[in-house]
């Protein structure tokens, strides 16, 4: 099992499934997990800039999202807005020296990620879509929900869902801006969000190693969480270069 298997198995547990919860604040459908990603892509070629389809994940996803959404108090007008404030290289500097404050208060933490030596090709995983599967099983949810998001692209998605702002993951603007900037290099499009997860797909992969390295780094600032089960930033960085998908958690229990 890859690293992100094994982050997937810690970050993602499930209970049972429970009805969708009432209130979620935009229009949805519940689709078969096995037909969400093609019901997502089918969605996104009829939108016509009315709407982003965003996969939500299972009921008790959309149920622990709905509770982040309640917590904030923005609208998405305004998180757009403040979005405008922040580059992406201002972003990832604040991240990265909120991580190196950390390291400066826990002298005996794990210290910075070394790069490593870069791995064999056999031994490389592409990051494939996980918001519609059960990390437990590997198999795809029973009911899976779809959010009709009313933005025009999806690095807002974040802001209409008042996403992060706790623990390490980022405030809504900074996603948004963040993503923005992806979309831009990379061709980076948000597919799912549930209550502690990001995923996107990708148009265009790292050309070489030391733009997955670089690539890897920002990932790493942008959610530190990738580093849970990996001691070097090549493995990550590898499968960036062999993946049309990236996947980001952030620990919504951290103490």
């Amino acid at each position: 099992m890859g690293w992100l298997g094994r982050l997937l198995g810690v970050g993602k547990a499930k209970a049972e499934a429970a009805p969708v919860p009432q209130g979620f604040p935009f229009e949805t459908i519940t689709v078969p997990g096995a037909e969400a990603l093609q019901r997502r892509a089918q969605m996104a070629a009829e939108a016509e800039g009315r709407f982003v389809p965003i996969i939500l994940g299972g009921p008790d996803d959309v149920a622990d999202l709905l509770e982040v959404y309640r917590q904030g108090e923005q609208a998405p007008e305004d998180i757009l807005f403040a979005s405008r404030n922040w580059t992406a290289e201002a972003v990832l500097q604040t991240l990265q020296e909120a991580l190196d404050e950390d390291e400066d208060e826990d002298p005996d933490g794990p210290g910075p990620v070394e790069v490593g030596e870069w791995p064999d090709d056999d031994a490389v995983e592409p990051i494939t879509p996980t918001a519609h599967i059960d990390a437990r099983t590997r198999k795809p949810f029973a009911e899976v929900i779809i959010a009709r998001i009313p933005c025009a692209s999806g690095w807002q998605a974040p802001a209409y869902l008042r996403f992060g702002d706790w623990f390490a993951c980022p405030p809504p603007e900074q996603h948004v801006a963040l993503l923005r900037d992806w979309q831009v290099r990379y061709g980076a499009e948000v597919i799912a969000i549930t209550g502690s997860s990001i995923e996107c797909s990708v148009t265009r992969r790292p050309a070489d190693e030391s733009e997955a390295l670089a690539l890897a780094r920002e990932m790493v600032a942008y959610c530190p969480d990738l580093l849970d089960f990996q001691d070097t930033l090549s493995e990550p960085a590898a499968s960036l270069m062999v993946s049309d998908f990236w996947f980001f958690w952030w620990d919504a229990d951290e103490e």
